[in-house]
């Protein structure tokens, strides 16, 4: 009888041990994913690049005046593309690259800039390598062509055979992407002017280009400037060492988005994204949306590139074309897309890249294969608590939950009412364009629908 009764203290239900069991595994699994953050965070988020740009600035010492490199009514480019084919093109893939870039750019017209997909039309942007002196960031001599392209009969061969390479009189480097930029806008005024929409991006990225069309058709009236990105919030500066993970955007409200501190004023010179005081003395960056991909209208685009050539350069591009050109000066609303990401994912899992635009820092290896897996993915495929606990890891959870239906919605935007510091720059600079002293609205997105809201609106 004592036997029996050890027995039955003992003894535990079936069905019990069955969601005992799973809710172990459920809990292993979370653990695991908790695991995996943390590593992403550690590898992505609390380590600030330690790539010193500083030698590369010393060229905007000399003049800041982005005419005096760009020169608009000259035609510049070393090696040139044209937009060619019958049927018209409806958005403008301009993609910043690099000479040495051959591999990603072979992969990127393998996968999402086809050159077969109807519509669009794919162009890569890049600089001369120069003759290795690093004090001569900016050449722009003419008839420099063929001592500049000598070496680099690769480069000449994959223009010839693709025709959509553009090399551009300048050095190619991270110091100098603002003018790579501005030269993408340079070229699509003069070479597709009739095209409705462009997409500047980088070749690391990997692009669903039906799905930038599809938000940027809901999300344009015809009339209204605007930009449509990744939003980042006005940043603050730090001068030494690297912050933890928490403290880069205090505006992102609590929510933990595992991406590079961007949104950063950076006053360390050993950083990938250093601004110098000499070259901005405020203590405060605007808004502006993540250089690693944004899309606008054909009409945006001809407004950011007839202010940038009137106002101050710095090596930031993202920041100075869509936030200090675009979003203070030419007045352009930023729209913050959940589906664009400017942080490498979480996992290279298709079902976590599905519903997206934009993700970023693919190696070419990875990006043709997770592009082959997305391709063959359904909706239905993706629909899983692991997904939803890896989105909302990687993009934090209000961007994470507008993203449980991965059909198309137009996004819920709070306008928020800010006012640009003055002075931005220390004077001297060109007073053709100077900084203006206006409120702006920008609106920032999240769930399910989107409301244009007026600024008497807002009281």
């Amino acid at each position: 009888m004592g036997a029996r009764d050890m027995g039955a203290r003992r003894w535990v239900p079936r069905g019990a041990l069955v969601l005992m069991s799973r809710s172990s595994v459920k809990l292993l699994l979370l653990l695991l994913l908790l695991l995996l953050a943390t590593h992403h965070l550690l590898l992505y988020g609390a380590r600030g690049p330690t790539v010193s740009s500083s030698e590369d600035l010393t060229w905007l010492r000399r003049s800041r005046n982005a005419q005096r490199y760009v020169r608009p009514l000259v035609d510049t480019a070393l090696l040139g593309a044209l937009c060619s084919g019958t049927e018209p093109h409806q958005l403008l893939l301009l993609v910043s690259s690099a000479p040495r870039g051959g591999d990603r750019r072979k992969v990127v017209r393998e996968t999402w800039g086809d050159p077969g997909l109807r519509g669009t039309r794919l162009v890569f942007f890049m600089g001369h390598e120069g003759r290795g002196d690093v004090s001569q960031l900016v050449r722009c001599v003419p008839g420099l062509t063929q001592t500049l392209l000598s070496g680099q009969t690769d480069l000449v061969e994959e223009a010839r055979r693709y025709q959509d390479l553009v090399v551009e009189d300048f050095l190619d480097s991270y110091g100098n992407l603002t003018l790579k930029s501005l030269f993408m806008l340079k070229w699509a005024e003069s070479h597709c002017p009739e095209t409705p929409y462009l997409m500047k991006t980088d070749d690391d990225m990997i692009v669903n280009v039906r799905g930038v069309l599809q938000e940027l058709r809901a999300a344009d009236d015809g009339e209204e400037l605007f930009i449509l990105g990744s939003l980042v919030p006005a940043g603050r500066p730090y001068r030494s060492g690297v912050p933890t993970a928490p403290s880069f955007c205090p505006e992102y409200l609590g929510t933990l988005r595992v991406s590079p501190p961007q949104c950063l004023l950076h006053r360390y010179p050993r950083s990938k994204w250093f601004l110098p005081d000499w070259l901005y003395a405020e203590e405060i960056l605007p808004p502006f949306l993540s250089g690693t991909g944004y899309a606008m209208p054909r009409r945006v685009a001809r407004e950011l590139y007839k202010m940038a050539l009137g106002t101050p350069l710095i090596n930031l591009e993202d920041v100075y074309l869509t936030g200090l050109v675009g979003a203070w000066q030419v007045g352009v609303t930023l729209v913050d897309s959940p589906r664009f990401s400017s942080g490498r994912p979480l996992s290279l899992s298709p079902c976590l890249m599905y519903p997206m635009a934009t993700a970023h820092g693919l190696e070419p290896g990875e990006l043709k294969k997770v592009w082959e897996q997305v391709r063959s993915l359904g909706p239905d495929q993706c629909d899983s608590w692991v997904v939803r606990v890896q989105r909302w890891v990687w993009l934090g959870a209000s961007r994470a939950s507008y993203l449980t239906d991965v059909r198309w919605h137009k996004l819920s935007c709070q306008p928020l009412l800010l006012t640009p510091p003055q002075p931005l720059l220390t004077p001297p600079y060109p007073t053709s364009s100077p900084f203006f002293s206006h409120a702006h609205i920008f609106l920032h997105c999240s769930s399910s629908r989107l409301d244009r809201l007026k600024p008497e609106e807002m009281s």
